[in-house]
């Protein structure tokens, strides 16, 4: 059948055609019919793109029986690419064939329950409208798992919205078994508008989100947001790995709407690890990096955020650490349990410079098993934690290194120190922290308080950025568990290479 369908191609004069007796990869010139190639093309088989080509139109990923991947791909040799494991950027946007939204709509889509589809070394652009997707996985309103998309990867893919008008989305992630690595996606902003970069909130997982730069106005990472329709869903198993997510300096004090870097409203059993977070400021919300928050809007009462583990990070440039609430108090849900905060370096997180608060953890509202551990925060803010609503349960704060600034760990409207803790953190564990500045006689037993002013001699030289401790710090070995106080910086840079 395919060397019959070669055959006719060239009697035909196929925009598309066979470049071998099996037809295993189609070439699709300039001018040519990309979705008939798309319509054509076996499992196992490649579509190969004029490298700088354009490709007009909305496009569809069709459903196609078989379990081997179908490859979209540039015509350009690899040795001319980013090899495997390295980000794509756009400098290799000539050698990019680019696919583009046409209309007022997507540039490119999955039918009902496709699969087993792979893109590479392409250029995905939104249409000139910019209120829509770039790429829609799923409808995001499919009522079953069997209708949703699934086993997609996108690797060394270049996205981003139009350049006058931006985006809604770079992907609509609503599917099963998608990975996201390698790839580059910008350009996603729009004025009075919710913008993401990724953002699902109707498929199941699990999800690879890994070695991307993400830049998003609202939010460039969300799960959640809009309830899922298939019922009791929530999205699952999510690692997030060795990403760069920043916003554009110059959104600020425009239009553009600017909430936070990563959001989850509906998510299990997530790896945040070896990311970085860097410019995110008071806008349109405080300018929390990360904020964990239930929400739903009447209809998925089931929603969660449970199980997250946020490690081995770096943060900069940020208004605030991370929000925590225990669960949505209008439209119910779960609630939010088992976050672990650990080996996390925060720089720069500042009220003074960018807006908000500059605090480092905020979470109440009945949150149950919050541990933050050896993370180090160097900034200025009203307070390094504050709690809020109804409480927090089983709360752990041990080996923290930072100053105590104004308020310490604050609990609204009871100020700081024992009066927030015993109100907001009943029967919490918070030893072996530094909190320079603060009053020792305020705050449990076994924690730290040298003055503000000696606090950045601690490390071996905070003025360039070197946050190890220094050998002759007393908080060397005086963790809980026989560590350093503070951050690993060791680890976490590793983890972000």
């Amino acid at each position: 059948m395919k060397n019959l369908y070669g055959f006719l191609c060239v009697l035909l004069l196929c925009p598309f055609a066979a470049t071998s007796s099996s037809a295993a990869t189609i070439t699709v010139k300039a001018g040519g019919n990309l979705q008939a190639a798309l319509n054509a093309a076996l499992p196992g088989d490649t579509i190969l793109l004029q490298a700088g080509a354009t490709f007009t139109g909305n496009f569809t990923l069709p459903l196609k029986t078989g379990t081997s991947y179908i490859t979209i791909r540039s015509s350009a040799s690899d040795a001319q690419l980013p090899a495997a494991g390295v980000r794509m950027t756009p400098k290799y946007a000539a050698l990019l064939p680019k696919i583009k939204g046409a209309g007022s709509s997507y540039a490119l889509r999955t039918a009902n329950s496709a699969h087993h589809w792979r893109l590479q070394f392409v250029e995905i652009v939104g249409n000139a409208n910019g209120l829509y997707e770039v790429v829609r996985l799923g409808t995001g309103s499919e009522t079953t798992t069997g209708s949703q998309p699934r086993d997609i990867i996108f690797d060394r893919v270049y996205i981003h919205g139009d350049p006058v008008k931006g985006s809604r989305r770079g992907i609509a992630l609503n599917g099963g078994n998608t990975t996201i690595k390698n790839s580059y996606i910008s350009g996603i902003q729009a004025s009075g508008l919710d913008t993401q970069a990724i953002a699902g909130w109707n498929g199941t997982g699990p999800y690879r989100i890994e070695n991307n730069y993400l830049s998003a106005g609202a939010e460039n990472i969300m799960f959640g947001g809009a309830d899922p329709k298939i019922a009791n869903l929530v999205p699952s198993d999510i690692t997030i790995r060795r990403n760069l997510f920043t916003k554009n300096l110059a959104w600020r004090g425009t239009t553009i709407t600017v909430k936070n870097l990563l959001e989850l409203k509906n998510a299990r059993r997530v790896l945040i690890e070896g990311n970085r977070f860097q410019y995110n400021w008071k806008q349109n919300q405080n300018g929390y990096a990360m904020v964990l928050m239930p929400a739903n809007s009447g209809s998925a009462p089931w929603t969660a955020v449970q199980d997250v583990t946020i490690r081995l990070n770096r943060f900069d440039h940020i208004a605030g650490g991370i929000a925590i609430a225990g669960k949505d108090k209008v439209d119910g849900s779960a609630i939010t349990s088992r976050i672990l905060i650990q080996n996390n370096l925060l720089t720069d997180v500042s009220k003074t410079k960018w807006g908000g608060t500059g605090v480092f953890i905020v979470t109440g509202d009945a949150a149950t098993d919050v541990t933050v551990d050896h993370n180090t925060v160097i900034g200025d803010g009203n307070a390094i934690v504050n709690g809020y609503g109804l409480g927090n349960v089983r709360f752990k704060y041990t080996n923290n290194m930072s100053q105590h600034y104004r308020d310490g760990i604050y609990g609204d409207g009871y100020g700081g120190g024992l009066v927030s803790i015993n109100k907001y953190f009943i029967g919490s564990v918070i030893r072996r922290n530094v909190l320079a500045g603060g009053v020792a006689s305020r705050y449990p037993t076994d924690n730290f308080f040298p003055t503000a002013a000696e606090f950045l001699n601690h490390f071996v030289n905070a003025a360039a950025g070197d946050y190890h401790l220094a050998t002759w710090s007393p908080f060397n070995a005086a963790g809980t568990d026989g560590k350093d106080v503070g951050v690993n910086v060791d680890a976490v840079t590793a983890a972000l290479k």
